[in-house]
């Protein structure tokens, strides 16, 4: 006699529960984590896995060389002791348009080196960066997050880029759309929807970054062999096929041994406390074996979501200017 003519089921309740079908997912080990010992050992580990990561990232698109994109200035302004430069670049893979404002330091401060200031998962985009006072939503998220870093940092001596990413600032037609008639978050539903065509978000959002930066590095008055980038959150969306080999700390490891800072707020309510200093813990083993341990910086403090300026400030003015 069967379970299910007794009048119970022959499969275990437990095992059979969707929840812990999930839960098991999440527990699957991250198979292709650095576990040796030594700079020789990490280096190699970092060129399989830098090449694997490359792989994936071409399933979605072929990613082309750094290239210098053709751009258009629409408009220059003083800009709170800066010079503001705002523009629309070209993304050769897309073929898309991408709304940036560059803010070029005070003449007597310019220092050479230059940072790329990525935006967080506002609906204003680059225009919260730069401490534009015209967004609606600016002293919500200023307050919130200390989004307006871009500025301190030029008035400071860099030389900045901000951009609205695919689905924020200027290029949020859908993204509204999105909000009013659904409720639902509008990255997730550009994701699912580009997914159907093979294309991915995160992918497309790292192509207009990456173009950014190659524009960077060739402006006037900057050094390319200095240039840095600084940003928060926009870390919601995923690119299929990285886990169950990489995680999120494996790709902070792969910087190494290239300068890194990790900020950690006690009270972020996106962050799981205890995850994310396993995560720190083998980010930090990682550059002690490639012999970089000097190279990372923990940035813990009493708060929540947002950029802590000072400590930002502190390590792109020894690595980027005094060296």
């Amino acid at each position: 006699m069967t379970g299910k003519e007794q009048g119970g089921s022959k499969f275990d309740p437990i095992v059979q529960t969707s929840r812990n079908y999930l839960e098991s997912l999440a527990k699957t080990e991250i198979c292709g984590r650095f576990s040796g010992c030594g700079a020789v050992a990490f280096n190699g580990w970092r060129e399989d896995f830098l090449s694997w990561l490359s792989g994936v990232f071409a399933r979605y698109e072929n990613t082309s060389a750094f290239e210098v994109p053709e751009y258009d200035v629409v408009g220059e302004a003083e800009w709170f002791g800066c010079k503001r430069i705002d523009l629309v670049y070209r993304n050769p893979e897309y073929g898309l348009n991408v709304p940036a404002a560059v803010l070029e330091p005070p003449a007597h401060k310019n220092n050479g080196a230059a940072i790329m200031c990525r935006h967080g998962h506002g609906d204003w985009g680059r225009l919260s960066v730069i401490g534009d006072p015209k967004v609606p939503a600016d002293a919500v998220e200023l307050a919130d997050f200390k989004y307006n870093f871009g500025l301190p940092l030029a008035q400071s001596g860099y030389t900045i880029i901000a951009i609205d990413l695919f689905g924020f600032g200027e290029r949020t037609e859908l993204r509204k759309e999105l909000k009013s008639s659904i409720n639902r978050d509008p990255c997730d539903m550009l994701g699912l929807f580009m997914l159907q065509y093979g294309r991915n978000l995160v992918v497309q959002q790292v192509s207009d970054i990456r173009f950014a930066i190659s524009m960077l590095c060739s402006w006037q008055g900057v050094d390319f062999e200095r240039v840095g980038i600084a940003g928060i959150s926009q870390g919601a969306q995923i690119v299929p096929g990285v886990m169950p080999r990489a995680d999120t700390p494996d790709i902070f490891s792969s910087i190494a041994p290239r300068p890194l800072q990790l900020q950690l707020g006690s009270a972020d309510p996106v962050v799981e406390p205890e995850a994310a200093e396993r995560g720190i813990a083998q980010v930090l083993r990682c550059y002690e074996e490639a012999g970089a341990a000097e190279k990372i910086s923990v940035e813990r403090f009493e708060g929540g979501h947002e950029f802590r300026l000072g400590p930002a400030l502190n390590w792109f003015e020894r690595w980027l200017v005094s060296g």
